[in-house]
C-alpha cells in the first residue's frame, strides 16, 4: 500500500498485492477474533498453535488505515475503477485497523512494564474462535467517551493456551518476552491519530513513551528490554537504529500537531514513511525530487 500511495496511484501492481494480502489473511483465518471482539493476526510460525501473535504485526493497523485514507483522498482513476469492489472494503479495513491496534495496546499494558512483548498468546476461548465474522466485529471504538473494552487475557506460555487450563501461564522464552524498541505500535498510533483525531491514540502514545523512558533509558541512550514481564526490567547492550529514525519520530509527530502551524508536519496526504520511518514525498513521477509541490526541494532557490 505504501508503494502504491507514493506513486500517487500509478503503481497498480502494488495495490493489487495489497488487496490480495488482505484476502489471503481473511481466507486463511489469520485475522482472528479475541474474546472481546478485537482482532489479532495469527503468526504462521505458531502452527498448530493458532493464537500466537507477534507484536511486529502491530504495524498492520497503520497499513490498513492508510488504505482507507487514500481511498478517500486520491482522485478516482483507472486503478480505483478496476478495484472498485475491493475499495468498498477499505471502510471495513479502518475498523479492522482500530481493533488490531486496540489489542496490541492492551497486550502492552498487560505487562509489568507497559511495553509490548515480542510475542503473545491471545485467549480467544470466550470469543468463539475461528475466522472473523461480521457479528464479531461489532465492538464500538467510535465513541468519544471511550470506555475500556471487555477485558482481554494474554498469555506468555511457549505452549500456548491449554484447553484444561483455567488461567494463563506467565512463562516464556526470553526472546518472546523482549521489547526491541521497534516502531510498529508507535506507527499505528501515529497514523490512526492523524486519520481519526481520536484522543485515545495520543493517550496510548503517551503511555508507551513513559514506559520506554522508565524501563529502556540508560545513561548513554536507550536499550532493548530483555524481559517486559519482570521488574526492574533487564536490558540488552544495544540500541537499534530505527529507534531514533522511526519510533521516536512517530511519537514526536503525534504530539507535534498542536505546536505547529498548519499544514501538519509531514502530512499523510503528501508523505509516506518507509519501514524505518524515513519520509518520502508522494510523487506523480521522479520529477517530484526536482522541486515540484510536495518535494523537500520545492522551497529552495
Amino acid at each position: 500500500m505504501k508503494a502504491y500511495i507514493q506513486s500517487k496511484g500509478k503503481d497498480t501492481a502494488d495495490l493489487e498485492q495489497y488487496f490480495d494480502l488482505i484476502e489471503a489473511l481473511e481466507a486463511g483465518g489469520h485475522l482472528r477474533p479475541s474474546r472481546s471482539g478485537l482482532v489479532y493476526i495469527r503468526d504462521d510460525q505458531s502452527l498448530p498453535i493458532s493464537n500466537l501473535m507477534s507484536s511486529r504485526y502491530c504495524h498492520f493497523g497503520a497499513t490498513l488505515a492508510l488504505g482507507q485514507l487514500h481511498r478517500l483522498t486520491t482522485p478516482i482513476g483507472i486503478a480505483w475503477q478496476k478495484y472498485s469492489t475491493e475499495l468498498q472494503q477499505t471502510v471495513r479495513h479502518l475498523d479492522l485497523a482500530k481493533k488490531v491496534v486496540e489489542l496490541c495496546h492492551l497486550a502492552a499494558t498487560s505487562t509489568e512494564t507497559g511495553l509490548p512483548p515480542l510475542k503473545f498468546f491471545v485467549d480467544e476461548r470466550r470469543g468463539g474462535g475461528g475466522v472473523l465474522t461480521g457479528a464479531q466485529q461489532s465492538l464500538n471504538l467510535e465513541s468519544s467517551n471511550h470506555a475500556s473494552p471487555p477485558p482481554e487475557v494474554f498469555c506468555w506460555s511457549e505452549s500456548g493456551l491449554s484447553e484444561s487450563s483455567s488461567s494463563c501461564q506467565r512463562s516464556a522464552s526470553s526472546s518472546s518476552r523482549s521489547f526491541d524498541l521497534g516502531p510498529q505500535l508507535a506507527e499505528s498510533y501515529f497514523v490512526l491519530w492523524r486519520l481519526t483525531g481520536d484522543p485515545r491514540y495520543r493517550e496510548y502514545a503517551w503511555s508507551l513513551t513513559k514506559a520506554i523512558y522508565k524501563h529502556a533509558r540508560t545513561v548513554n541512550g536507550y536499550a532493548q528490554v530483555r524481559d517486559v514481564l519482570s521488574m526492574p526490567a533487564a536490558k540488552e547492550d544495544y540500541q537499534p537504529p530505527n529507534f531514533l529514525s522511526a519510533t521516536l519520530k512517530y511519537l514526536y509527530l503525534i504530539f507535534a500537531d498542536d505546536n505547529t502551524q498548519l499544514p501538519l508536519p509531514l502530512s499523510l496526504d503528501s508523505w509516506v514513511f518507509t519501514g524505518d520511518g524515513q519520509p518520502l514525498p508522494v510523487c506523480e513521477s521522479s520529477v517530484c525530487f526536482e522541486g515540484s509541490p510536495g518535494s523537500p526541494l520545492s522551497d529552495t532557490n
